[in-house]
C-alpha cells in the first residue's frame, strides 16, 4: 500500500487531472443522486471511495479530504496524524521519527504539490480533522453540488501583527532564530539570566513548552518576559499535554499579552 502511495505523489500532477475529470464526471450523476437522497447514497458511495482512496493513497477516509492541496499525500499516515507538517522530528534522511524507514509524510506533501498547477502548497494552514466527519464521503457532496465550505483556517486572511519578525519575513530578509529552553524555577531573574547569550545575534526566540514532557516554566509567561525584555518569542504550544479548549485558552490569552507569534 506505501508503495502506491507514494507512486500517486511522485505522479501528483497526473493525480490532479484524474481528478478534476473525476469531479466532472461525478456532477454528471446529481439528477440522479437527487432523485435518491443523500442518505440512501452515503454508504454506498463511501465504500466505493474508502475502496479507490484506500489503494492509491492509503486514505484514512478523516472526512476532511486534503489530497488535492497537500501533493496527493494524505496527511492522516503521518503517525502524529499532522496536518500542517513536517514536524520537528524528521530524520536527517528524511523519514520520520516514529516510524523509522517510512518518508515523512509531510515532506511527501510538499514533493507532490510541487508537481501540482500551483506548484506548491497554500500558505494557509490545512484545517484540522473533524472526527464527526470521519468516514464520510467526501465524493458525495461533489454529486449533490453542496461542497464542504472550506474551515475557517483555509479562510481566514493572516492577521497583522505588526511584528519585527513579521517584517523581515515579509521583506524576504534571512532570519535567524534559536531555540530557549524555559527554567525549572518562577523567579524571573533565571530568564533573564539565560537571554544574554543571544541578545543581538537573533530575530526571535522560539520558547519550548514541556520539552521532554518534564515540568519547566510556561512558555506563555517566558515569552511574555521576554517581550517585555524587548525580544522576539515565538510561543511554542504542545497539544500532547492539553486538550483543544486549553490550547484555545492559551492562544487567546497570549495574544492579550501581546505575544503574537505561536506555534
Amino acid at each position: 500500500m506505501r508503495t502506491v502511495r507514494l507512486w500517486a505523489v511522485r505522479h501528483a500532477a497526473l493525480m490532479e487531472r484524474a481528478y478534476k475529470a473525476m469531479t466532472l464526471a461525478l456532477r454528471t450523476l446529481r439528477p440522479l443522486a437527487r432523485l435518491v437522497g443523500p442518505r440512501r447514497l452515503e454508504k454506498p458511495v463511501a465504500g466505493v471511495e474508502r475502496a479507490v482512496k484506500g489503494f492509491l493513497f492509503d486514505c484514512r477516509m478523516c472526512g476532511t479530504c486534503t489530497l488535492s492541496v497537500n501533493g496527493m499525500a494524505c496527511p492522516m499516515n503521518c503517525p502524529k496524524e499532522v496536518r500542517n507538517g513536517p514536524c520537528g522530528g524528521v530524520r536527517s534522511d528524511g523519514t520520520c521519527e516514529a516510524m523509522p524507514g517510512m518518508p515523512c509524510v509531510g515532506l511527501e506533501g510538499f514533493q507532490g504539490a510541487a508537481r501540482m498547477t500551483a506548484g506548491h502548497r497554500p500558505l494557509a494552514p490545512i484545517e484540522p480533522a473533524e472526527h464527526d466527519r470521519a468516514g464520510n464521503s467526501t465524493w458525495l457532496p461533489i454529486i449533490m453540488g453542496k461542497l464542504p465550505a472550506p474551515g475557517p483556517a483555509l479562510d481566514a486572511a493572516v492577521r497583522p501583527s505588526g511584528s519585527r519578525l513579521q517584517a523581515l519575513l515579509a521583506s524576504g530578509t534571512f532570519v535567524v532564530t534559536a531555540e530557549f529552553s524555559p527554567p525549572d524555577s518562577a523567579d524571573p531573574a533565571d530568564v533573564l539570566a539565560r537571554l544574554d547569550p543571544f541578545r543581538g545575534k537573533v530575530d526571535a526566540l522560539n520558547v519550548t513548552d514541556a520539552s521532554g514532557a518534564n515540568c519547566h516554566l510556561s512558555s506563555l509567561s517566558v515569552s511574555v518576559l521576554l517581550a517585555q525584555a524587548g525580544c522576539e518569542p515565538v510561543m511554542q504550544v504542545t497539544c500532547r499535554d492539553r486538550n483543544r479548549i486549553a490550547i484555545q485558552g492559551d492562544l487567546l490569552g497570549a495574544d492579550a499579552l501581546g505575544v503574537r507569534h505561536e506555534r
